[in-house]
């Protein structure tokens, strides 16, 4: 095998040998040998200072250092003998950036400075590190390993981390873990918390096992509350908050301090305390009692206190006490929502000046409420009714005064004059028949009843407990029963202040003639029982003026008797006429 290499090498010099004659007279071809010569020797000096003499000394083919063969001198096909061929060069050793492969130089990974082959790198370029997970040398190692300057290479960061400064020392930890004292955990440590910006474990504030941040705490150690408001530790709850399983919860609706966060106890400045929570201004239907709101009634939408109500709901009326009410009570009337008092002689009432009903014995007449009804009225169901047309006393069904010219005859008042049979009596201003001397009776039916008519006069006003009790006494001093004395009338005249009241007084018992039973009522009137009634009760009172006339109530009419009140006044002024009578009660 020697030999046969020997032989090929003898033969490639003699043919070299024999090219270099032909065309040693060529300038420019020696010029550029002797360039490729220089420039091959600088280059073996550079990557192999310690090559021998050349193949072109010993040989003088014309091709560069160390070159058996050659296509020019700067492109050699072989090398001498221990000499390697890089790229067209020959070297005693290959440059930095390959290894040797048979007798050529092979270029090393890229950024690799020396290799044993093109997989494999043993030292990178200045500013390269080696990675093997990469398969060659990088700038940059990959994530999770770090640029070791001793070796060159990338080495791991620990574990669970993405960057470090050296294998114990972690800067970064992968997503989802922590760096805590250059180590990544998936946890933190107790009393520590993870912060997911920049995967560190940091401190809890003081006093908290449990935190989210450095300002919530989730859970204090024992002895401390945990403050919801802004999740610091306590050592007691502050007073705008209440204690749930160990952590103060803030109150609600703007309470300075409540038992829960519905139930309000206390209020900032100026607030009031109204269901469950805190208000500038009570709502409509309550009313503020302290700090607090209390609960108008039910019916009331606008109060003062429980119970003065000053709006009553709608549906409500308002009562002069300060209550409402769903219905007026019967003796008040409805005006704007409210219910205002009757006058006080009234039951019931339309508004404040007209009655519906009276209270007791009362009459009702036009609107307002009277002992008894006036002249020309008569009582109808309590009700002052008016008589038929020129009649000034009546029951339902019979007149018993009527107004002078038109004279009485039988219950009614005649226009025209009298019937025949009958004749006028002009002081009772009634058609009578005539009366014989012996007996004062009519000569024709006998009386059923009599019905006498008492005329007061006073200067002051009499009420009605006074002529309630004339009533009583009266009956008692007649004998009859209260029922057959009636206060007809009562009214004061126009012309003077003078109060009149008509009593009609009735008999059953006709056994006595007319002009006897005028002749006791007037006894009576005059006797001190009636006296003593209007001395006790501060009445001016003079029998003389009482004016007494009666009827005699019958198929045929007695005639009307009139008599003195009082033996010391003359005839003519106690003997009063009917028509004096209706005349003093206009």
């Amino acid at each position: 095998m020697a030999n046969s290499r020997v032989l090929t090498y003898v033969l490639l010099i003699v043919l070299a040998f024999g090219l270099s004659l032909a065309s040693a007279a060529t300038t420019h071809t020696s010029t550029a040998a002797s360039t490729a010569a220089a420039t091959t020797a600088a280059h073996a000096t550079t990557a192999a200072p310690v090559a021998s003499t050349t193949a072109s000394s010993t040989t003088g083919n014309g091709c560069g250092p160390n070159c058996y063969v050659c296509n020019n001198i700067n492109d050699c096909t072989v090398c001498a003998d221990t000499y390697f061929n890089d790229n067209g060069s020959c070297w005693a050793s290959c440059p930095t950036g390959t290894f040797t492969q048979g007798a050529t130089c092979q270029a090393c990974a890229p950024n690799c400075a020396v290799c044993p082959d093109n997989t494999h790198c043993s030292q990178c370029q200045p500013g390269y590190f080696f990675d093997s997970r990469q398969g060659g040398c990088v700038a940059q190692c990959f994530l999770g390993s770090y640029k070791d300057p001793s070796t060159g290479q990338c080495m791991a960061c620990p574990m669970n981390c993405w960057y470090c400064s050296n294998s114990s020392v972690c800067t970064q930890c992968a997503q989802g873990y922590y760096e805590y004292n250059s180590t990544c955990m998936a946890m933190c440590p107790p009393r520590m918390y993870g912060d997911n910006s920049t995967a560190t474990c940091y401190d809890c504030a003081d006093n908290c096992d449990v935190c989210s941040n450095d300002t919530e705490c989730v859970s204090c150690s024992a002895g401390f509350y945990t403050n919801s408001v802004d999740g610091s530790c306590v050592l007691d709850c502050p007073s705008n908050t209440y204690i749930v399983s160990n952590t103060c919860m803030a109150c609600g609706f703007g309470c300075q301090a409540c038992a829960n966060e519905s139930m309000c106890t206390s209020c900032p400045e100026g607030d009031m305390i109204y269901g469950g929570g805190c208000v500038s201004k009570c709502p409509l239907g309550t009313f503020q009692e302290n700090t607090l709101c209390q609960n108008c009634t039910k019916d009331c939408d606008i109060c003062a206190s429980t119970t003065t109500c000053a709006t009553c709901r709608a549906s409500y009326f308002m009562q002069e006490d300060g209550t409402c009410i769903s219905k007026c009570p019967s003796n008040t009337y409805t005006s704007a929502g409210a219910c205002f008092g009757c006058p006080t002689s009234c039951l019931t009432c339309s508004d404040g000046a007209t009655c519906t009903s009276c209270y007791g014995a009362n009459v009702l007449f036009q609107g307002t409420c009277a002992v008894a009804c006036p002249v020309a009225t008569y009582n109808a169901d309590r009700k002052c009714a008016n008589c038929a047309e020129n009649c000034q006393n009546c029951t339902a069904t019979t007149c018993t005064v009527c107004s002078a010219g038109f004279p009485l005859y039988e219950g009614s008042c005649l226009m025209g004059g009298c019937p025949i049979g009958t004749s006028l009596n002009v002081q009772a201003n009634a058609c009578v028949q005539p009366i014989t001397e012996s007996s004062g009776n009519p000569p024709s039916s006998e009386p059923q009843e009599y019905v006498v008519n008492v005329t007061f006069t006073f200067t002051q006003q009499v009420n009605s407990s006074v002529l309630d009790s004339l009533r009583s006494v009266l009956a008692s001093e007649l004998g009859l029963p209260e029922s057959n004395v009636m206060i007809l009338a009562q009214r004061n005249s126009k012309r003077a202040v003078i109060f009149t009241v008509v009593v009609q007084v009735i008999f059953t018992d006709t056994s006595k003639s007319m002009r006897d039973t005028v002749s006791q009522v007037e006894s009576v009137i005059a006797s001190g029982s009636v006296t003593d009634l209007f001395a006790t009760n501060n009445i001016a009172y003079d029998p003389s003026t009482v004016s007494v006339s009666g009827t005699a109530e019958t198929g045929s009419n007695e005639g009307v008797e009139p008599s003195s009140g009082a033996t010391k006044v003359e005839q003519i002024a106690i003997l009063l006429s009917a028509a004096m009578v209706a005349t003093l009660l206009l």
